[in-house]
């Protein structure tokens, strides 16, 4: 059916014998797969998606500078790519923020996004409508199932 996805909230995953790393969400869609991590902040966010840090502005007006979510979503996807032998490049990044926080993060990319929630369901469809062919849907459901049985939330 048409934007009839999968979806695994809180997926944990083993990085290292030491280290396990949590993707918020992980929606499975019919051309890429979202790997979701969810931002609040008190304040608006500017600055270059190239940058290592925004600066932050808070509702009172305080400027200060934040790491960018934009290098943690980089990070974390390669990680998972690593780690599941997903290829990165039907990996699709989006930090997913709180809709009264004004964004003003400028970005060329096609693969990492900073976003506040209302318009999330707006981004994955103009994603979804690049010209590209479909994941097999049997390789992508074997992809999630393989996906949510590996996941070390509750190990």
């Amino acid at each position: 059916m048409e934007y009839d996805y999968y979806l695994i909230n809180q997926f944990v995953f083993k990085v290292d014998d030491s280290k396990n790393v949590m993707v918020d969400h992980i929606l499975f869609a019919d051309k890429f797969i979202y790997v979701i991590i969810s931002q609040y902040y008190e304040g608006n966010l500017i600055g270059k998606a190239t940058d290592s840090s925004l600066v932050f502005i808070s509702h009172r007006g305080k400027k200060c500078y934040t790491d960018n979510p934009l290098n943690q979503s980089k990070n974390l996807i390669k990680k998972l790519s690593s780690a599941t032998g997903l290829n990165a490049s039907l990996l699709i990044g989006i930090i997913l923020i709180n809709d009264d926080c004004k964004v003003a993060v400028t970005s060329e990319s096609k693969q990492f996004y900073i976003i506040q929630r209302k318009r999330f369901r707006a981004l994955t469809r103009a994603i979804e409508k690049r010209p590209l062919p479909p994941i097999n849907e049997q390789q992508l459901e074997k992809a999630v199932q393989a996906i949510a049985k590996a996941n070390r939330r509750k190990k």
